[in-house]
């Protein structure tokens, strides 16, 4: 699979860019005379300069590179996805005769997941009705709840019929207040309990045992607060998707590992219900290619009282996931989703609570420690470049590198001349610079200094003169030939120096 740099530490482009200041214009300088010695590169090139050209690079106290990308709410719950009150009756074809005494209904507030909620605070509520009046007469219905009020006031409200036939309606009231623990009856639980008083008013001239018929249901519930307790049943998470910026550092075609890659997911969850979760995180990368992300369940806590945020946190690592693979593959995107399942371990002996204000949402933490191990990465470069007219001109050609280098990298060159049509026709190995070593904890502790001199071939120079484009093929390696795992910091440094030597033949004029 093609890397792309979305995730190459930027040591790499300061490697690579130096070739950049690679300065070939001096061979035009050169007039025809016996050895010639020519300054091509003297560089240096740290960690320090790039640290600042990526915004998501950031640098420890001690000088540790990582790269963090932070995303917020990857995933969220809206208090309505775990609280439902549903559409119920309250009364249906409910007989009403005069001279009864009112009716007392006792009845079970219903709601979604069977929850058994002590006090509920609704925004708003609709009561749909009908009246069937069998009279000339005018008549009235008074519908008093007795466990609700509205700002301290008992909640109870009159249905006036004109005379004879049936008459509905539909009655929105605001900022009601139930205690669904208290009851007329003794026996009932402490829970869910509405009871309500419907009053039949009439003109005394209305014969005794008339009936008249009526109904009630509840609609349209939003509630403000709950508070009781919310059961155990699974919540849909909405998959949700976004992109993930692991940073824009250059082009390479050969792979690398991060080797201690971790990824965070902090949950707030000011929701006062406990969680035990089941997420799938899946990763698309610019191939198309769908990473799948292992995650282990984790429980999200309540907040202990309302109006808190309780923070849960479940870090992946290279222990308890795949994530080295998963960021192996660069994804660009990711998709989260999943559900919850709600109080795990709460049997009804913790209470619940919510309101609308409440929010519950997941925030992901991608953190690429600079820590990594590769046996081939490699970048490419095209130069265009004019040395002479002739292919005889140049008798011999010696390049000289020396290097200090302190990073935890092998780097040698590849130079590939080529043909108009782009092929190469020869090529030339330099061996750039050899890893610095490192420590137990892959810290490089002191540089590693390398000399040495490429001679080419008569054959090779005349290819070279010939070759107007050259391709130089950076390969880089880790210690050991990526066999141990390198960390990067920002005082690594690499001091180079490219001169060459080279005779050009006189030609008599």
């Amino acid at each position: 699979m093609k890397y792309l740099t979305k995730i190459a530490p930027l040591i790499l482009v300061g490697l690579s860019s130096c070739i950049g200041d690679l300065d070939f214009d001096k061979f035009n300088e050169i007039k025809p005379g016996p050895n010639v010695a020519i300054p091509i590169l003297k560089t240096t090139i740290r960690l320090t300069d790039f640290v600042n050209q990526d915004s998501i690079l950031t640098e420890d106290p001690d000088g540790f590179l990582r790269f963090i990308h932070e995303q917020d709410s990857v995933f969220f719950l809206d208090a309505s996805e775990l609280v439902e009150i549903p559409n119920q009756p309250l009364a249906d074809n409910l007989p009403l005769v005069s001279g009864l005494p009112p009716i007392s209904l006792d009845l079970s507030l219903n709601s979604v997941g069977g929850m058994n909620l002590s006090t509920l605070n609704l925004n708003r509520a609709a009561f749909n009705w009908y009246f069937e009046n069998p009279t000339n007469e005018p008549a009235s219905v008074k519908i008093s709840f007795g466990n609700a009020n509205i700002n301290g006031t008992a909640f109870e409200f009159t249905i006036q019929s004109q005379g004879q036939g049936r008459i509905e309606g539909l009655d929105f009231y605001n900022d009601i207040n139930f205690n669904l623990s208290q009851s007329p009856d003794p026996n009932a639980p402490p829970f869910n309990n509405l009871n309500l008083t419907v009053e039949l008013q009439e003109p005394a001239t209305v014969p005794v045992g008339t009936q008249y018929n009526f109904g009630m249901s509840l609609d349209s519930v939003k509630f403000k607060q709950v508070v009781g307790y919310f059961g155990q049943r699974i919540v849909n998470i909405p998959a949700s998707s976004f992109d993930l910026d692991l940073g824009s550092i250059g082009d390479f075609t050969s792979g690398f590992t991060l080797t201690d890659p971790r990824l965070t997911l902090e949950i707030k969850n000011g929701m006062g219900v406990s969680m035990g979760t089941t997420l799938g995180l899946d990763g698309v990368n610019t191939d198309g290619d769908i990473l799948q992300l292992v995650m282990p369940s984790f429980e999200i806590i309540q907040p202990s009282t309302p109006g808190t945020v309780a923070t849960s946190s479940l870090t992946l690592n290279n222990q308890n996931s795949n994530v080295i693979a998963f960021i192996d593959g660069l994804p660009t995107t990711m998709i989260i989703s999943g559900d919850v399942s709600l109080n795990p371990n709460n049997l009804g002996t913790t209470t619940n609570f919510l309101s609308t204000s409440d929010r519950f949402f997941g925030n992901l933490i991608v953190d690429l420690p600079l820590e990594i191990k590769t046996s081939r990465l490699s970048f490419d470069d095209i130069l265009d470049v004019d040395l002479f007219e002739s292919e005889d001109a140049v008798e011999f050609f010696e390049l000289d590198i020396v290097s200090e280098n302190g990073f935890p990298l092998d780097v040698e060159i590849v130079l590939f001349f080529l043909d108009p049509m782009g092929s190469p026709i020869d090529s030339v190995l330099f061996p750039f610079a050899q890893a610095a070593p490192v420590d137990g904890n892959g810290r490089v502790q002191s540089p590693r200094n390398t000399n040495s001199t490429i001679s080419l071939s008569q054959e090779t120079i005349k290819r070279m003169i010939r070759s107007k484009q050259w391709r130089l093929e950076g390969r880089l390696a880790t210690t050991d030939n990526g066999t141990v795992p390198v960390k990067f910091y920002s005082d690594y440094e690499l001091n180079v120096q490219l001169g060459a030597r080279t005779r050009v033949i006189i030609t008599e004029l």
